[in-house]
């Protein structure tokens, strides 16, 4: 596999900073209040800790989103850019596209690291570091079925096949509680787990006949409960311990009638269950919505918020928690825009102008709670940050809301007529029909 690597051999301020701090502290935090809390406190004493303050430490009030800012844009993929991720230390940004390559990025200074030209035969779909695998190790899920993981070794990478769908591989997901592990689902309808130190998959269970789109693990189960959704309305959630019995519960905000179906599904830290619907609004359901213990299906009256005014319907959208307490909902949109909602209220706070066509990937950084990477069909990420002196919430998001409610209600409209005609095609077919005669 080739690698390019990409350094002009000088460092930035932040690299400076990363590179003189202790062992498994951020770069713009030495001494972590985490690792030493003494020291930390100390720190802040004597005035060193301000910046900690301002990033590490800092809140989820409103107006920071409301000063969202565009850093840098990310360029040099050749593809859209389907993919974006955020490696455990916080330092580099992970990329993959269409072009079936890996970027690594310094996001804080917008600077390209690698790049990393993998096996794959088609769209790379997401791409997530796998630290217990080894130093930079990445594992890939692509348009192809593939599960890859990529390892570096001296100055290349090395990669190998962990796994195959037989159909599209759209998502993977970290186990929590087991370093090697994870789980991938495809269009087959098939979820795998792979242990990186075993030679074989196995399966986990398959949900006949549905292509799945997402998945992802309850935090607070310890890497035992994980929710799937993909080609229906219904979000399926499992235990893994006793899949042979199988969902916990199901869960939709829609009616079974095949107009809607899922396209994302994420987990907060408090265990709330975020579920974005095709063509539909995103909704939030509460703890335990899960835990029916007999398979059944909740409905959407269990769901404690809905959030709308994007639109989802021409491609896999992402939706995701956002915020140091996860107080916020992030999403893409049609329009190109990331919407950013009060989870607790539904208020819209901010519409980011992420894409010229459609914003699909929206990945917070797991330590700067506010830092926000994007990207979609155009051919680069975008990070952001809430470093704008004054709001930059745009003008006309109140009319761009109002177009993607009328782009949403006339193609349903449409879909709605189209339904109509091919049931009365079907009813005059029959009635001409021999047997009907």
């Amino acid at each position: 596999m080739d690698m390019e690597v990409e350094d002009d051999g000088t460092r930035s301020t932040a690299e400076e900073q990363h590179q003189d701090a202790p062992p498994g502290t951020s770069p713009c935090c030495s001494p972590s209040k985490r690792d030493n809390p003494v020291s930390w406190l100390k720190s802040l004493e004597a005035g060193i800790g301000k910046r900690l303050c301002c990033m590490r430490n800092i809140s989820g009030d409103p107006s920071l989103v409301r000063r969202l800012e565009i850093k840098f844009e990310l360029k040099g993929h050749t593809g859209c850019v389907n993919a974006c991720s955020f490696t455990h230390d916080g330092n580099t940004l992970i990329t993959g596209s269409d072009d079936t390559t890996l970027r690594l990025w310094d996001w804080r200074t917008g600077r390209r690291r690698l790049v990393i030209d993998t096996s794959h035969d088609g769209n790379v779909f997401q791409a997530k570091e796998l630290p217990a695998a080894g130093p930079r190790s990445i594992v890939t899920c692509a348009a192809d079925g593939e599960v890859r993981l990529m390892q570096l070794a001296e100055s290349h990478f090395e990669e190998r096949l962990l796994a195959k769908h037989s159909g599209r591989a759209h998502k993977l997901a970290l186990n929590p509680a087991r370093p090697d592990t994870f789980v991938t689902c495809g269009e087959d309808g098939i979820v795998k787990q792979i242990d990186v130190r075993c030679k074989e998959d196995k399966t986990l269970f398959n949900v006949n006949r549905v292509p799945l789109h997402a998945i992802v693990f309850n935090p607070l189960k310890f890497g035992d409960v994980l929710a799937v959704a993909g080609a229906d309305e219904l979000v399926r959630v499992y235990d893994t311990r006793s899949i042979s019995s199988g969902p916990l519960s199901k869960l939709s905000a829609y009616d079974s009638d095949g107009e809607y179906h899922v396209t994302c599904v994420d987990y907060s830290i408090q265990g709330e269950l975020l579920v974005s619907y095709n063509d539909g609004d995103v909704f939030l359901f509460p703890p335990g919505s899960e835990s029916t213990q007999d398979g059944s299906t909740g409905s959407g009256d269990s769901a404690v918020q809905t959030y709308t005014g994007h639109r989802n319907a021409d491609t896999v959208k992402g939706v995701t928690f956002y915020g140091p307490n996860h107080e916020y909902v992030c999403s893409g949109s049609d329009c190109g825009n990331v919407f950013i909602w009060d989870k607790e209220t539904g208020e819209i706070l901010q519409m980011l102008r992420a894409d010229r066509q459609i914003a699909n990937c929206v990945e917070p950084h797991p330590q700067e709670a506010l830092v926000l990477a994007t990207s979609g069909l155009q051919h680069s990420a975008k990070i952001w940050a809430p470093t704008a002196p004054d709001s930059t919430v745009p003008g006309d998001m109140e009319e761009c809301m109002k177009e993607n409610k009328h782009d949403r209600d006339t193609h349903q409209a449409a879909n709605l007529l189209d339904s109509a005609y091919a049931f009365l095609y079907s009813r005059l077919v029959r009635g001409n029909s021999p047997d009907h005669v």
